[in-house]
Order: C-alpha cells, then sequence, then structure tokens
C-alpha cells in the first residue's frame, strides 16, 4: 500500500508521559482509561467509546467489533490488556 505523505507521528515518551499526567488531573474519570486505550492498544476513537461492555477485566481482553482491515472490511478482533491497561480500565469504570 502505498502512502504519498505521512499518515501519523507516534508519541515519543516524554509526549506520552505529558499526555497521561494531563489525563490523569481532568475531572473526568474516564480520559485517562480511554487515553490508555489508545496509546497501548491503537484504538480509534469510534472503538474506545463502542468498547464499554466489550471489556472482561477478569481475564484482561478487550473485544473491538466492526474494526477495518487493511483491505477495507470489518471484523472482530481481541486486545489483551496489559496490567497498567488493566488497572486504568478498572479505575475508569
Amino acid at each position: 500500500m502505498q502512502v504519498d505523505e505521512p499518515v501519523a507521528k507516534a508519541f515519543g515518551s516524554e509526549e506520552k508521559a505529558r499526555l497521561l499526567a494531563a489525563a490523569k488531573a481532568r475531572r473526568s474519570p474516564h480520559i485517562y482509561p480511554a487515553l490508555m486505550l489508545n496509546l497501548h492498544a491503537g484504538l480509534r476513537d469510534g472503538e474506545i467509546r463502542g468498547s464499554v461492555g466489550r471489556i472482561d477485566l477478569v481475564k484482561a481482553v478487550l473485544v473491538v467489533g466492526k474494526a477495518k482491515t487493511l483491505a477495507g472490511r470489518a471484523g472482530v478482533r481481541s486486545i489483551a490488556m496489559c496490567s497498567a491497561r488493566s488497572r486504568s480500565m478498572r479505575s475508569g469504570i
């Protein structure tokens, strides 16, 4: 797949740390867990908003429905949650 211009720039470790610190300082308890999903699982905005109820904290798995593939088709994928992601989900739910 040829791309004419850069699609996105990855955050550096200092940028991630600043983002996470700012998210923790917000009044909404949902911002930090959503940012953790985005940074560590690569979820898109719509996938994050649709993830409530699809998180199994016991098995530490998130099931994402209608995820786009390179072929443009929608599919279902499961994402294993690392311990930091699991902790952020428990604190934000």
